[in-house]
């Protein structure tokens, strides 16, 4: 049976790993792949809406573990298979 949600331990680590930068006011809508919050930037200091991209590119590193080169190599990727920057 396919979960219609992220793993907790997932979304949660997300959250946390992004603390320091947002305040999440609240959850507009939730996938498996994704979350969708109203936020707050504390950094540009303006509300925006912050999607989440849980699963499936960066899914199976742990979050606290990722680098700056998984991502790179995520994005090097997505521009091989058709991505285009804006």
């Amino acid at each position: 049976m396919q979960r219609d949600t992220p793993p907790v331990d997932l979304l949660g680590g997300a959250l946390k790993a992004l603390g320091g930068s947002f305040r999440f006011d609240h959850l507009v809508a939730l996938s498996r792949e994704r979350a969708l919050y109203q936020a707050y930037d504390l950094v540009l200091k303006r509300p925006l809406a912050l999607r989440l991209h849980l699963i499936p590119d960066l899914g199976h590193h742990v979050l606290t573990k990722l680098q700056p080169l998984h991502i790179q190599a995520m994005h090097s990727a997505a521009l091989q298979h058709g991505r285009r920057d804006r």
